[in-house]
């Protein structure tokens, strides 16, 4: 009894920005210090990094389209 865990969810909106810290620093949290320095957890990082730029560069184009 002494072991047990209580978990509580909650919910709350997150705009993407924030969505994308939270990613970052759960996989911080969860990597070893070997798998830090072997450098797959940047190699991870830059390529969310690429796909969340590639994402906010799509939105941005078709947003400036519809505005006009």
């Amino acid at each position: 009894m002494a072991d047990q865990k209580n978990e509580v969810a909650i919910s709350f909106k997150v705009t993407k920005e924030e969505r994308k810290r939270l990613r970052i620093a759960a996989i911080m949290q969860d990597a070893t210090i070997s798998e830090l320095s072997k450098g797959f957890v940047f190699a991870g990082l830059d390529k969310m990094d690429k796909a969340a730029s590639a994402s906010n560069a799509k939105s941005k184009s078709t947003a400036k389209t519809t505005d006009a």
